[in-house]
């Protein structure tokens, strides 16, 4: 069993010596999208990415045709969070499309986290947020000052690759299910990353977006809290 220490964040509870803590605004940078009126839209030109395009809830997209700022664009692989009404992390695969308001594109800076662990983290937070920082009656959303001084656990990158790839290798199984009734002899192994093959140099595509449902919630952070 590893040797553990108190994080002094009550979300996260003990992790591995050797592990840091930090907030997210010191992980990564964060673009909020274009904030795009009715007036905008059309039936022709690149997709608008809204928050029910990220969910799978429509088919529909909106389309622009007109010139904006290259921030705004985004490309499969890039992930996106959602910080209004629905608090969550995805990866983007429905081709080139322009980001809308009310989400971020979280750009890592990778000599300090690697994509896949930073969506995985985020993914994870955004949840923690979901529980404690709601503002609002009829729509939840996530202030910028909350959500970049929001605290997360950081292993060494080498730690990093390894959760990620075992992470991915899993949710990628066909029987979701089969993992989750596994889920207590992962948990009895101990807190360490399993061993996995490299990563691949991009994020797959293939996972995104991830579903916004209980079930994917329950698979993912059964895994994800293992290394917590």
């Amino acid at each position: 069993m590893r040797k553990m220490k108190d994080s002094g964040i009550e979300w996260i509870g003990e992790i591995p010596e050797g592990w840091e803590v930090s907030k997210l605004k010191y992980l990564g940078r964060y673009v909020n999208g274009y904030p795009f009126k009715p007036d905008d839209w059309g039936d022709k030109g690149k997709p608008i990415i809204r928050i029910q395009d990220l969910t799978g809830s429509t088919d529909s997209p909106n389309y622009y045709d007109g010139d904006i700022d290259a921030k705004y664009h985004i490309k499969n692989g890039d992930i996106l969070v959602s910080w209004a009404a629905t608090l969550d992390a995805f990866i983007w695969n429905k081709g080139d499309g322009l980001l809308n308001q009310h989400i971020f594109k979280a750009i890592p800076q990778e000599e300090k986290i690697t994509s896949y662990f930073f969506f995985w983290m985020i993914k994870e937070a955004m949840q923690n947020m979901n529980n404690d920082n709601k503002h609002g009656i009829f729509m939840q959303h996530v202030t910028l000052d909350v959500f970049n001084n929001f605290s997360v656990p950081l292993p060494p990158l080498s730690e990093q690759k390894r959760i990620a790839t075992y992470l991915f290798q899993k949710i990628s199984e066909a029987d979701i299910m089969l993992v989750l009734r596994g889920s207590k002899e992962i948990l009895r192994l101990g807190r360490g990353a399993p061993h996995g093959s490299p990563p691949p140099q991009k994020l797959p595509a293939r996972l995104a977006p991830t579903p916004s449902s209980p079930k994917t919630f329950v698979f993912i952070e059964s895994l994800f809290r293992i290394f917590l």
